[in-house]
């Protein structure tokens, strides 16, 4: 099972962590570009803006 974590604020940051650490992170999404873009690229994944 892959996962994509919708939002990186609050206790996205979080879920992105947890998610990373179980290997099943597969992407994150944020309203704020740069903000996906940081997680993204720290958790070498795809990142995307609504």
């Amino acid at each position: 099972m892959k996962v994509i974590q919708i939002g990186t604020g609050g206790w996205g940051k979080n879920h992105c962590r947890v998610l990373h650490e179980f290997g099943v992170l597969s992407a994150v999404c944020d309203m704020d570009f740069e903000r996906a873009k940081e997680f993204g690229e720290k958790y070498n994944v795809n990142y995307y803006n609504t």
